[in-house]
């Protein structure tokens, strides 16, 4: 689907299916709050869970914001456009129902050409969850969003996504800045650019999305753990499927199919790779995913936090 199409069905109120590095969006006018409950139905998606708003300029962040502070400006002059989302105190323009009722707004850039030049041509943000159903794989292609809502669902192919899972989110508590959500974006970057210490989100409430428990899982069993030999034997009659992380030699012949995300150890391009893989196991005959635990650091911390809350077995 073209531009021009995609900003007619924007502008009346519809939904459209946006590429991003990160993952694809399921898009609405931010500011319109009927477009924006549609994302909130489509999705099956609780209204208490807020939405990200993706803009296309730094300047954007005035009509959305208030009380802004300056290190929030430092993030987006370093990282934007790309996969950092900024928390900061909403203005009355910005619906509740696209904040989940919080007091306020989740914004970021998205490092996509397709949808920067999107977003240049309509006269608003768009609030943009990925295009999936509430909890399940998130989708890197055009295709993943037509399994989820079917073929004649409107989405503007850009191709496979670039970095693969989401962007990290965060906010400020005072002079504090805080990880609400881990991705491609470290906290060690972000300490690095305000020079100072980042403290993480540590309480079982669901304010930013990402949170929920259980999320971002596969139809299939899926079990993560740092022992996948024991769990080989403990399903051996099971069809299994093997993603593996590291370079370790595994004792393997209960496993059915094994996929290497990377060899060298690089979690960057394990984290390219991670949904895309998920998508393509899912659809296949096994009956259990065993994924190997990656180290909680770094660009890990994501992967981590991602396949922790897609475990479902």
């Amino acid at each position: 689907m073209n531009l021009a199409k995609a900003k007619e069905i924007l502008d009346e109120g519809g939904l459209v299916a946006i590429p991003t590095e990160t993952v694809y969006g399921l898009a609405a006018n931010a500011l319109d709050r009927e477009a924006v409950t549609k994302i909130f139905k489509a999705k099956q998606r609780p209204l208490y869970n807020p939405l990200i708003v993706h803009v296309s300029d730094l300047g954007d962040i005035y009509s959305l914001a208030k009380n802004i502070p300056n290190e929030a400006f430092q993030l987006a002059q370093e990282f934007w456009p790309g996969p950092l989302t900024i928390v900061l105190p909403k203005k009355q323009s910005v619906p509740d129902v696209t904040t989940g009722n919080k007091d306020t707004v989740a914004i970021r850039m998205p490092d996509h050409k397709l949808t920067l030049e999107l977003l240049e041509q309509l006269d608003y943000p768009l609030a943009a969850p990925s295009a999936n159903k509430y909890k399940a794989i998130s989708p890197t292609k055009a295709e993943h969003v037509k399994q989820a809502f079917g073929d004649d669902f409107p989405v503007i192919d850009g191709g496979q996504c670039s970095e693969g899972i989401e962007s990290t989110i965060v906010g400020f508590e005072g002079d504090t800045a805080i990880i609400y959500r881990h991705g491609l974006i470290t906290g060690e970057q972000i300490a690095n650019c305000l020079n100072q210490a980042v403290t993480e989100y540590n309480s079982e409430k669901i304010i930013m999305p990402g949170q929920e428990k259980k999320h971002y899982s596969p139809r299939t069993h899926l079990i993560y753990t740092n022992d996948p030999e024991k769990v080989f034997i403990d399903h051996a009659v099971t069809k299994t499927a093997f993603i593996q992380f590291s370079d370790k030699e595994y004792d393997t012949h209960l496993v059915d199919h094994i996929v290497y995300l990377t060899k060298e150890n690089g979690l960057k391009e394990a984290a390219e790779k991670l949904y895309e893989t998920l998508h393509e196991l899912d659809n296949m005959d096994f009956g259990l995913i065993v994924a190997e635990e990656v180290p909680d650091e770094g660009i890990g911390k994501a992967i981590h936090d991602k396949l922790s809350r897609a475990q479902n077995f």
